[in-house]
C-alpha cells in the first residue's frame, strides 16, 4: 500500500512518508504515537503532514522505532 501510495521511481523519500512506511510496516499503537508525539491532534496534523516534527520528536520516533533519528530530518 505505501509504494503504490509514496513510492515514485527517482524521487526522494520525506520524513512525514518515512513516517508512515514505518507505522504501516511495525503497527505501534496511538499511544506510542502520542507518547513519541504529543497529544492526539498533534498526531493528526503530523500524519497529516501539516506539521514538521521538533527535535524532541525525532529522538522519539528514531527510539520508537529503532532507527536512525535521520530519517525524519
Amino acid at each position: 500500500k505505501f509504494e503504490q501510495e509514496f513510492y515514485q521511481p527517482g524521487s526522494h523519500s520525506n520524513s512525514h512518508s518515512m513516517l508512515q512506511f514505518l507505522i504501516e510496516h511495525q503497527s505501534p499503537s496511538t499511544n506510542d504515537l502520542v507518547y513519541a508525539l504529543g497529544p492526539e491532534p498533534a498526531v493528526a496534523e503530523i500524519l497529516a503532514g501539516n506539521r514538521e516534527f521538533t527535535v524532541a520528536q525525532v529522538k522519539a520516533l528514531g527510539d520508537l522505532f529503532k532507527v536512525d533519528q535521520g530519517v525524519f530530518i
